[in-house]
């Protein structure tokens, strides 16, 4: 084939367009179900709960920003002791002793194991207040709200039984907050798979007008 000229190439390819096409629109087809297979939006869900000592030390509501620019109600407590434990609460809510039971209860397919359920969440303390911010991330809305507040509540019952936290409050339910924007990548891997297509068409039709040169 190396001594053939560009027309007669054109032409082999010409003469059997259905090849080309047929090959085309499959690759093409194959391509667009595996970006869309590959495709799975994350979505994130988040609530937050107090932990402190009830007493002397009372709480007083603030009106404070978020990272959003929302003005949200928070707690602050004057117990310098309770804001000195904050890490330590943060910690027992992804603990074994939190997480352990929780696994069966919440029956979400992908989340068979502790340690896959501690991969979903993430616990943030709100700065200068006792109230910490529990995000659950999973593929589908309801899951990742589902998590959220199951682990909240799973810290409100037995968080007392395990260390002195004093009083957990759960300020709000969870709602999604977030989705993440991957990339749906079914239109570029159809594209892919049109130029595949029509590479491997062009070649086949070229293959197979050489060969019937042959025999002839």
């Amino acid at each position: 084939m190396q001594n053939k000229s560009i027309g007669y190439y054109l032409r082999a390819i010409i003469k059997r367009w259905y090849i080309v096409l047929i090959l085309t629109v499959v690759c093409a087809g194959v391509g667009f179900f595996l970006g869309k297979k590959s495709y799975q939006p994350e979505y994130k869900a988040s609530t937050d709960v107090l932990t402190y000592h009830p007493g002397s030390s009372s709480l007083k509501k603030v009106t404070i920003a978020n990272v959003k620019g929302e003005k949200v109600t928070r707690y602050v407590a004057q117990r310098k002791a309770d804001l000195e434990m904050m890490p330590t609460y943060q910690s027992l809510v992804t603990s074994d002793l939190i997480l352990d039971g929780l696994v069966k209860k919440i029956s979400i397919g992908n989340i068979t194991t502790t340690s896959d359920l501690r991969s979903h969440v993430t616990v943030k303390a709100i700065d200068g207040t006792l109230a910490m911010t529990i995000e659950a991330s999973a593929t589908t809305a309801g899951d990742a709200v589902k998590i959220a507040n199951s682990t909240a509540t799973a810290y409100k019952e037995n968080a007392s039984s395990i260390m002195n936290v004093g009083q957990v409050e759960i300020l709000k339910k969870a709602t999604v907050n977030e989705v993440s924007q991957n990339a749906n990548n079914s239109k570029k891997y159809m594209l892919l798979g049109i130029f595949v297509g029509l590479y491997l068409g062009s070649m086949i039709a070229i293959l197979l007008n050489s060969q019937n040169k042959v025999n002839k």
